[in-house]
């Protein structure tokens, strides 16, 4: 395991210091506000990593191609995480999103293989373009109520797909994906009112 240690002082992991390291795991620590891009490209043997409570900042492909990853814990006072952050990650089973985003942007996790289930804090009002794309594994998806827009191609070929649950009304999915969601598959949208079907075809409960 490598520990930063406070002693050096650290507010910020540079750009691309760790890309392609041989590190099986990692402990952040706390004082470290900011992971900038690409702080852990390619490191393929990275297993577990720790991230501390003062972290507000997952810079644009922080954890991209990390392809032993199979957990992430981002902490409530993380506000911003890039593009791509976690592109690639491919054993990436279990992920907890910080409750302070606001927005999940595009291809912040596709193609990550491995995860089956998703559930989309309240404090996410947008879903990014391609969010999802390519998480062929991806069963289950939970979105809170408080989205007001999900981009073009969020679950793209995300081929096991079969169950989306909205904490809203089906108006509230209607108005949410008018004119933006290009991926219609398998799944079906089970909304609290009634649900909507692959075809499109809205069923409202009694």
């Amino acid at each position: 395991e490598a520990v930063l240690t406070p002693e050096l002082g650290l507010t910020v992991i540079p750009e691309g210091v760790f890309t392609s390291r041989g590190i099986r795991s990692l402990v952040i620590p706390e004082g470290v506000t900011e992971l900038a891009e690409g702080a852990f490209t390619n490191c393929t043997a990275l297993e577990s990593i720790i991230l501390p409570s003062t972290l507000t900042t997952i810079g644009k492909r922080a954890f991209s191609g990390c392809t032993a990853l199979v957990s992430i814990q981002i902490p409530d006072s993380v506000t911003v995480m890039g593009e791509n952050a976690f592109v690639n990650c491919s054993s990436l089973q279990s992920i907890r999103l910080s409750e302070s985003l606001v927005r999940l942007e595009r291809n912040t996790f596709s193609n990550c293989t491995a995860l089956t289930e998703i559930h989309i804090p309240d404090s996410v009002l947008r879903l990014g373009s391609y969010l999802f794309s390519g998480c062929t594994g991806l069963e289950r998806a939970y979105l809170s109520a408080q989205i007001s827009a999900v981009e073009d191609y969020v679950f793209l070929d995300c081929k096991a797909l079969t169950e989306v649950y909205l904490e809203g009304n089906v108006k509230k999915w209607e108005i949410i994906t008018k004119d933006t969601i290009q991926d219609k598959g398998k799944y079906t949208v089970y909304c609290k009112n009634g649900m909507i079907g692959p075809d499109g075809d809205v069923t409202l409960y009694e």
